[in-house]
């Protein structure tokens, strides 16, 4: 109540117990009665309303579902301030950092997760930001540990899969995305690479069946579009390779340059379809 009572005395409402000259002064009753009504006030409004916290970390949680990575930053690290141990926080605000390409600010923010709370979640998370960086060797031995702790978590399997894919382990991708679809069989971007790496093994028939897949979860997704055309284009289905190409483009496919390179699309370029679908890109 120091605070408090500074704030009277230097309003001049001192204590006293001498009347103000020239009248009555108020009664020590009310004198008392005041401070308590004041005291009660301030406390209503000066408590935080449940846990601060908690607050800013649904706070955090809108802004990143808005994709406004900055203040999602600036609401977690409120949180980290009113909760030092928040493992969930620290996660929350490094994905927010590798959203931003701030990775060395990610990677410390998930170390400082997994010292407080080495879970599952945690390793899959630091083994995403180590992924971002290139570090493809250290971003599997954090799955590899995720994977260990829970071995049912569906999403480890799938970014240990994609770090395979990238380092062109397309046997070890393989089996790490299949292992994901039995896990989450409603995932299409795990059904996606499945087709892509079954591509990459040329084979087609399992490489088109995983792509169909994920187009009939995602009808106009016109990367999986692409992908079908490269399939059908390596399997010389060229008339296939060609409707899927124009799809794929008509839904807002717009690398053109990687059309024009794509070894997969060689069979299709001395096509009418593919020369008209080209012209002046």
């Amino acid at each position: 109540m120091d605070d408090l009572k500074n704030e009277l005395s230097d309003s001049g409402m001192k204590e006293s117990n001498e009347e103000p000259a020239g009248g009555k002064g108020i009664p020590a009753v009310g004198i008392i009665l005041s401070a308590v009504i004041i005291a009660v006030i301030a406390y209503f409004y000066l408590t935080p309303k449940g846990n601060d916290s908690d607050e800013w970390m649904k706070k955090a949680g809108a802004f990143i579902s808005q994709k406004q990575f900055q203040e999602a930053i600036n609401a977690y690290s409120l949180a980290i301030e009113k909760n030092p141990k928040s493992a969930t926080a620290y996660l929350g605000r490094g994905t927010a950092y590798g959203e931003l390409g701030k990775h060395d600010d990610a990677l410390k923010d998930m170390n400082r997760a997994i010292e407080i709370s080495p879970s599952a979640e945690a390793y899959v998370n630091r083994g995403i930001a180590l992924a971002k960086t290139g570090n493809n060797e250290g971003a599997i031995k954090d799955f590899n540990k995720a994977i260990e702790s829970n071995p049912s978590l569906a999403y480890a399997y799938s970014a240990r899969g994609l770090s395979h894919f990238i380092m062109g382990n397309i046997d070890n991708s393989i089996n790490d995305y299949k292992k994901a679809v039995e896990l989450n069989p409603n995932d299409k971007l795990v059904y996606s690479m499945l087709g892509a790496s079954y591509l990459k093994n040329k084979n087609i028939a399992e490489s088109v069946k995983n792509l169909e897949k994920a187009l009939e979860i995602t009808p106009n997704d016109s990367l999986i579009m692409y992908n079908l055309a490269c399939a059908y284009s390596v399997d010389g289905k060229v008339e296939k390779a060609c409707e899927y190409l124009k799809a794929s483009v008509d839904n807002g496919y717009k690398e053109f340059n990687n059309i024009k390179t794509d070894n997969d699309m060689a069979n299709v370029r001395e096509h009418k379809c593919y020369k008209d679908l080209m012209a002046n890109k």
